[in-house]
């Protein structure tokens, strides 16, 4: 299993990237270009892709040829990069290893995230509720530590051509429900498909979305309430003239936490969602609003994607 190379090997031509390749009149076997390898790839032409209700074009690249193999060592050698991640973690979140299948135990991190207070965890933790401002739930060390994980995991999934090959990759382990991947973590490619998984006015297991900041607003009722709204996919009308809009938001309800945010920072948000449906009516369209909120009181919840 390989991820997305940029630049390959051509015999007599040297590196080149795959634009490059492209507006060759010809079309020379390509090679893997990392020092340690010498894997055969393949040229993959541009072409149109669906996302979410938008079609896009998808520039060329290379990728390994399914009859070929990284070096161990390789760069673009995905598996190995798991490996290494699994056996460099301090985190007991690696609950498997087995038939490169790689599992996270869901469980732990939902023990964790209610270890606050002992009368949270006997009452098996019900999620936070802006209700209950006297409730500390904070966690710490192995929601720390996978905080940790889940960005080492993210710097690789940058490798990957797609997601594909990073869910076929990683599970997560809720109660001995299996969870892939592209129902943990949500951002612009798949985020119209969270209430497929789960319904509106239920509280999610614990969930990440990726996103990028839109605007703050404060609450004019709680004025120490804070609202993160993440800047929404683009969404076209269906055939019936409906638009399903993924609406999520981070309610923050510590004023100190709410001034670590800024518009347009990127950001991955860690915990228990509630999805909730409103509809509006326009003269041309239906909108269904899909508000995925979650509430948020101390900064273990959330990491700030840095700029590369």
């Amino acid at each position: 299993m390989g991820s997305k190379i940029p630049r390959a090997l051509i015999q007599g031509l040297g590196g080149i990237t795959a634009l490059q390749y492209e507006a060759l009149s010809t079309s020379p076997q390509p090679y893997c270009d990392s020092h340690v390898c010498n894997a055969e790839i393949s040229f993959v032409k541009r072409h149109l892709r669906k996302c979410a209700d938008q079609t896009i074009e998808v520039l060329p690249c290379y990728r390994l040829k399914k009859s070929s193999e990284h070096h161990q060592n390789c760069k673009y050698n995905l598996k190995g990069a798991l490996s290494v991640v699994a056996r460099e973690s301090d985190s007991d979140l690696f609950g498997a290893i087995e038939n490169a299948r790689y599992e996270l135990r869901l469980h732990i991190l939902q023990n964790a995230y209610w270890e606050s207070t002992k009368a949270a965890f006997e009452r098996k933790a019900r999620p936070p509720r802006p209700d209950t401002p006297e409730k500390s739930y904070s966690s710490h060390g192995k929601l720390s530590t996978y905080l940790k994980t889940l960005k080492q995991i993210l710097e690789l999934r940058n490798l990957c051509a797609n997601n594909e090959e990073l869910k076929e990759l990683i599970t997560l382990d809720h109660k001995g429900m299996k969870v892939p991947w592209s129902r943990f973590f949500f951002d612009h490619e798949n985020l119209h498909t969270f209430l497929k998984y789960y319904p509106k006015d239920q509280y999610t297991i614990p969930l990440a979305i990726n996103g990028h900041i839109d605007r703050i607003e404060q609450s004019s009722t709680q004025r120490k309430y804070h609202t993160l709204k993440l800047v929404p996919p683009f969404v076209s009308p269906n055939a019936q003239n409906v638009i399903k809009k993924p609406q999520p938001q981070i309610v923050v309800t510590t004023p100190d936490l709410a001034t670590h945010f800024n518009p347009g920072e990127e950001y991955i948000f860690f915990g228990i969602w509630k999805p909730s449906i409103s509809y509006k009516k326009t003269e041309k369209y239906h909108w269904e609003n899909q508000r995925i909120e979650m509430y948020i009181k101390n900064s273990e919840h959330f990491i700030r994607c840095e700029e590369n």
